[in-house]
């Protein structure tokens, strides 16, 4: 987002994507809260495509409805978490980087290219001695901290936590570039 950018119009989505359970949260610019929290979830008896277009279906439904102009999603960074890959005999990493990638064509489509921006997975959250947000755990009390209306016991699978998360880092990130552009 351009630093001159009227605020008072911009809603931010966040995304944190999945081909089952995809949670997001908009981020309202002018006030840097949290306006509106959930998740897309589709039913597990279909196919991947057919969940990942019910997901971004809805993802779309929300932006339309919210007004929203920006956006942000996790990406996968290749690396196949522990749980993926017990659960899904090795097709995780492959339908949750499909889901990524569909969910943020539309958004691009809806919003133009200028508009989303991306994080990979391991860039926001951190890897190896740098744990920018922490654990899943610790991003959830963040969650809760940065978000009132937010409720742990109502996001066991912690996808609304992590798009909240992942929202503020995306306004921390615009928050320090336009520090070092004014420095220049």
């Amino acid at each position: 987002m351009k630093s001159d950018e009227n605020d008072a119009c911009v809603r931010l989505l966040a995304v944190d994507p999945s081909s089952t359970i995809t949670g997001y949260a908009v981020w309202h610019m002018a006030t840097k809260y949290v306006e509106h929290r959930g998740t897309a979830k589709v039913s597990g008896s279909m196919s991947a495509i057919e969940r990942i277009q019910a997901i971004s279906k809805s993802l779309k439904g929300v932006a339309m409805a919210r007004k929203i102009t920006h956006a942000v999603i996790e990406l996968p960074s290749g690396k196949v978490h522990a749980r993926i890959r017990e659960t899904s005999k090795g097709a995780g990493l492959s339908v949750y980087g499909m889901a990524a990638g569909y969910i943020f064509k539309m958004l691009v489509d809806l919003l133009g290219d200028e508009n989303v921006y991306f994080y990979l997975d391991n860039e926001w959250t951190g890897n190896g001695k740098c744990k920018t947000y922490g654990s899943k755990k610790q991003r959830q009390r963040l969650a809760s901290l940065l978000d009132h209306d937010y409720h742990s016991a109502k996001d066991s699978g912690m996808d609304i936590s992590d798009a909240i998360c992942l929202g503020h880092y995306h306004l921390a990130q615009l928050k320090l570039k336009r520090l070092r552009e004014q420095k220049v």
